[in-house]
């Protein structure tokens, strides 16, 4: 799994702005684009070499002619959304409880990437 941001994504953040930060040291998992490129580009290169999956509500017009079989394929691009306390991918049969806060979901993610419980700040 990897997460791609735009490069302005941490100046569009508040309260979850070093909770961002800390998912970027794992760049194994969550990629920043550098500024002047399109995570849409990029991101769709990757599942397309890795045989993976988008999550996203994004149709990807700009990107159709390239990456049509992606696109088209309803099982390689799924809807999803966040909104009302819940992350929802009814594709992968998701529905989940986001969490009250950066530093709650911190404490829930840190060990999952192996850095133990260190706190955001």
């Amino acid at each position: 799994m990897q997460l791609y941001f735009d490069a302005n994504t941490r100046y569009r953040l508040g309260d979850e702005r070093a909770l961002y930060e800390r998912l970027l040291e794992h760049s194994r998992f969550c990629v920043e684009v550098p500024s002047g490129k399109r995570a849409d580009g990029l991101m769709l290169r990757a599942a397309t070499a890795a045989g993976g999956l988008v999550v996203s509500r994004d149709k990807y017009r700009d990107f159709r002619k390239r990456y049509r079989r992606l696109i088209d394929d309803p099982a390689r691009l799924l809807a999803g959304s966040a909104g009302g306390g819940r992350l929802r991918v009814p594709g992968l049969g998701l529905d989940l409880p986001l969490p009250v806060s950066a530093e709650t979901a911190w404490a829930e993610l840190a060990p999952l990437l192996g850095t133990g419980t260190t706190p955001l700040r």
